[in-house]
């Protein structure tokens, strides 16, 4: 069954990993006040660069309102087949990060997490190709901007500080091999 989505993206829950061994529905309305990153992200493959920029952005810009949400996908080759628990336990160990991860979701199909299916439509429909695709959501939560894996969160610093400081939102991009128009996991 598949519902409209609201407008307003911080009405959406998620399942969030507060300790290893703790798991609470958390209202993303907790994070409405900033403007936020959100990434769909794998931790078994060499990732330290992905993740060690997305710190690096939080750790810079958190205290001008950024907020990062990093939302595991096992959806691409089963990259992701660990729990949430053994996901965050690596990714707190390994790259010392304090933004918040949440809980492991589909972001194409019929059974999209409902954050997913909010961001693709307010940025492009287009089913997401691979792990790794990044959306900056406004202070709002009413627009977001999505950019491919082939842009690493640093490469997106100067798009978020414009937005911290009062620009609009930049246009989405979507890369070639997005614009496929089906809406299916992949095998």
């Amino acid at each position: 069954c598949q519902h409209e989505p609201s407008q307003w993206l911080w009405q959406y829950s998620a399942l969030s990993r507060v300790r290893a061994s703790c798991a609470a529905s958390t209202r993303l309305r907790q994070w409405r006040h900033g403007t936020s990153v959100l990434s769909c992200s794998v931790v078994r493959l060499p990732t330290s660069r992905w993740y060690s920029e997305l710190k690096q952005l939080h750790d810079e810009f958190a205290q001008r309102g950024l907020q990062i949400l990093a939302f595991p996908c096992n959806q691409f080759a089963l990259q992701e087949p660990q729990s949430a628990e053994k996901i965050e336990v690596c990714v707190r160990q390994k790259h010392e990060v304090a933004f918040p991860l949440l809980q492991k979701v589909n972001v194409n199909g019929v059974d999209t997490h409902p954050v997913f299916r909010w961001l693709r439509l307010r940025s492009s429909p287009e089913p997401i190709p691979w792990n790794f695709h990044t959306f900056l959501v406004s202070r709002d939560g009413l627009s977001c901007t999505r950019f491919a894996n082939s842009r690493t969160p640093l490469s997106i610093k100067s798009e978020i500080e414009a937005v911290l400081e009062g620009a609009p939102m930049p246009a989405s991009e979507v890369s070639p091999e997005e614009q496929t128009g089906e809406d299916e996991a992949p095998a």
